[in-house]
């Protein structure tokens, strides 16, 4: 039975799950990684797509299982997750803008992107 209000054509909020995504390990936020892949937490209902004049750092695969553990609403998350992207670096003027789909060290035991984090930090301003 599906409401008659429910709209598949926008993502529904994620409480928290685990997806594969595909690093471009020639970019500098990516320094330090051996994987071409790497999980990370996914939740809300903000989907990024792809960026047009900057560097997609990290995307979910188009094709192929990504989903590694939690919950996902069937027929629209991992539907709607393909193809948009995780990570996004943005020049911005003489800067850069640094966008994660989500909260990248949640609650400080999400350890898989410190390092990106940490590039974002220190090499960023050197860029």
């Amino acid at each position: 039975v599906t409401s008659p209000t429910a709209n598949n054509a926008s993502p529904v909020s994620v409480p928290g799950s685990h997806f594969v995504v595909l690093l471009d390990r020639t970019h500098w936020l990516t320094h330090g990684y051996g994987q071409a892949r790497m999980t990370v937490m996914v939740e809300g209902s903000t989907f990024l797509t792809l960026s047009k004049e900057g560097y997609n750092v990290a995307v979910f695969p188009s094709t192929g299982d990504f989903h590694r553990a939690g919950f996902t609403w069937p027929e629209n998350t991992e539907r709607l997750l393909r193809g948009t992207t995780f990570l996004i670096h943005e020049p911005s003027g003489s800067g850069h803008v640094v966008l994660f789909q989500n909260e990248p060290m949640f609650r400080g035991w999400w350890r898989a992107l410190d390092r990106i984090v940490l590039n974002a930090i220190l090499m960023g301003p050197s860029m």
